[in-house]
């Protein structure tokens, strides 16, 4: 079962896609349309029951982001 996970709402300029953290791969959240120079997306995260081995209290999430943007201007 996967602990956290993530869907996307109200997309501009784009595709927003539902996915899962994994610590072995990035997982893609949104994709610009061809055309657009800019795009958003709304992300809202969900988190799975973990077990009885975890107590109330904080606690720490570490994720790292990957961006990639390209932009070919056509002279």
């Amino acid at each position: 079962m996967d602990k956290v996970c993530w869907v996307t709402t109200s997309d501009v300029h784009g595709t927003g896609s539902a996915g899962v953290l994994s610590s072995s791969a990035y997982g893609l959240a949104f994709q610009s349309a061809p055309g657009f120079i800019s795009g958003s997306t709304q992300v809202g995260w969900t988190l799975a029951p973990v077990g009885t081995s975890v107590f109330a209290g904080d606690h720490t999430l570490t994720e790292t982001w990957k961006v990639e943007s390209l932009l070919a201007l056509e002279h």
